[in-house]
């Protein structure tokens, strides 16, 4: 029998029983459990800049909403002087809209606001149409994402009016990386690693077993 036959049976003998009866719906499960610490993950592999390196675009607001899906992307983008759109989110958070807080947040916007344009949408929504077609700046930097956005906001601003600021935002990504999330996501993972290595191990031994008893 040649190596390569020899090596495919080893690895099918290890590993084949984590697949079969199906067992096969663990791994979905584990997939669909990384999908919901998707933020979590982000916040782990993120790097949060200094003022000086992040990326700062000047432009004029649109609003992206149509079809968004609520949690992905907050439903405005800026348009750079290329025609290019821009996007980020708030994803290492348990919240991705980085305008979805508190009305108190905003009252200098909802007072220009019709109050039944406030009654018609979310309060992020009544901000996205504000914020549409206005002239601002977002600044952003890459957050090493897996599932969403592959930008973060780190600031958004129409003219005077700061929407999200520098230094709140920072404060909250490095709250997100140091969270309790971040110490189950570890412990999740060792276990799972822990408990498939002794696994692999067993397998390993039965298999040599086999062959020397022919």
């Amino acid at each position: 029998m040649s190596t390569t036959r020899k090596l495919a049976r080893f690895i099918a003998f290890v590993f084949s029983p984590l697949f079969v009866k199906g067992r096969w719906f663990i791994w979905v499960l584990l997939f669909l459990i990384s999908m919901m610490m998707g933020n979590t993950i982000t916040a782990m592999r993120m790097e949060i800049p200094s003022l000086e390196q992040v990326n700062r675009i000047a432009g004029k607001f649109v609003d992206t909403g149509k079809g968004y899906r609520k949690g992905i992307l907050f439903g405005i983008g800026i348009v750079d002087a290329f025609g290019t759109t821009h996007k980020c989110n708030c994803e290492p958070l348990a919240y991705s809209n980085c305008l979805g807080r508190k009305p108190s947040a905003h009252t200098e916007i909802l007072d220009q606001l019709d109050a039944e344009v406030i009654k018609k949408y979310t309060l992020q929504k009544a901000v996205v149409k504000w914020l549409d077609g206005r002239e601002g700046e977002i600044w952003m930097y890459p957050n090493r994402s897996i599932y969403g956005s592959k930008n973060s906001c780190y600031q958004i601003s129409s003219n005077s009016h700061v929407l999200l600021s520098f230094e709140q935002s920072v404060q909250n990504y490095a709250k997100a990386k140091s969270g309790i999330d971040t110490y189950l996501f570890w412990l999740i993972a060792l276990s799972g690693l822990f408990a498939i290595s002794i696994f692999v191990i067993i397998r390993i031994n039965t298999y040599l077993k086999k062959v020397k008893n022919g």
